[in-house]
């Protein structure tokens, strides 16, 4: 296995998993509504988790938030960057070309023109578990600010009509989680069956 790959693991997923308890248990309203998507994975009233099929669950919008919404929060990694043929101009910065330079994912996690707030209520600063959530009857959800265009592609649609789903759509270069390595971002975020 790969150190990074290892590295990042361990060192994301056991703060991520007690962060993510901690602002579930911190807030009942938010505990009810986990414990209904869980209950909901179930099927009947008489199941045990034992009998719970893993791949119904990690399909649930708000427990895939709450993972992302932790991770966006408080997630501040630094990754590699390299230009292999030519000089890369930053606004008054220069990347030569074949050096290397770290960027710091938790400015962008922290970026208040490009995460949504929904109207100033939930800042950047704050845990909000329904950022990543897309109610397709609510032109405010999502994770990216109205500011943001395009805000919503027309090709987005969920599975299940207007209910609402997890995305993490237009966050590509402002979001990451696992320190910019997109194949690990999604294969966390996505599962075949």
């Amino acid at each position: 296995m790969d150190l990074g790959l290892a590295w990042g693991a361990i060192g994301n997923t056991v703060p991520c998993a007690m962060l993510s308890a901690f602002y579930i248990f911190r807030d009942p309203a938010l505990l009810q509504r986990v414990r209904n998507e869980v209950e909901s994975s179930l099927g009947c009233s008489d199941h045990s988790l034992q009998d719970m099929d893993p791949n119904t669950l990690i399909k649930k919008p708000l427990l895939f938030s709450i993972y992302a919404e932790t991770l966006r929060l408080h997630v501040k990694t630094y990754f590699v960057v390299s230009s292999p043929h030519s000089d890369v101009h930053l606004g008054r910065w220069t990347l030569p070309r074949q050096r290397i330079g770290l960027v710091n994912a938790g400015v962008s996690h922290m970026d208040e023109a490009f995460w949504n707030s929904y109207n100033g209520q939930y800042p950047v600063t704050i845990f909000w578990p329904d950022r990543f959530i897309v109610d397709p009857v609510d032109p405010q959800s999502g994770p990216v600010s109205d500011c943001v265009e395009p805000r919503r592609e027309e090709t987005e649609e969920t599975q299940d009509g207007n209910k609402p789903f997890f995305s993490t759509r237009g966050t590509e270069g402002s979001w990451f989680p696992y320190g910019g390595e997109e194949f690990l971002i999604h294969m966390s975020l996505t599962r075949s069956d």
